[in-house]
């Protein structure tokens, strides 16, 4: 009986809404024309290079190729 209080006791701590809220990422969605220079929804500078986007903290988690217009659109997240 100790042990599953313990247990549960630690499980609630592991699980907290702060350690929860501690894991979360600052994230969001990037997109370019022709020229390859991307504006980023949650970086507050335009025209960035990928270089520049991954200097700034961030690395691309995808990447959406339009095939119908000449765009391309990359989801993002801290690092």
């Amino acid at each position: 009986m100790k042990k599953i209080i313990v247990t549960t006791l630690f499980s609630f701590f592991v699980f907290s809404p702060i350690a929860l809220a501690s894991s979360f990422k600052k994230g969001g969605v990037c997109w370019a024309g022709n020229d390859k220079k991307f504006n980023c929804s949650c970086i507050e500078e335009e025209g960035l290079s990928i270089d520049q986007i991954y200097a700034k903290g961030f690395k691309i988690v995808a990447v959406h190729p339009e095939s119908t217009r000449v765009s391309t659109t990359i989801y993002i997240e801290q690092q």
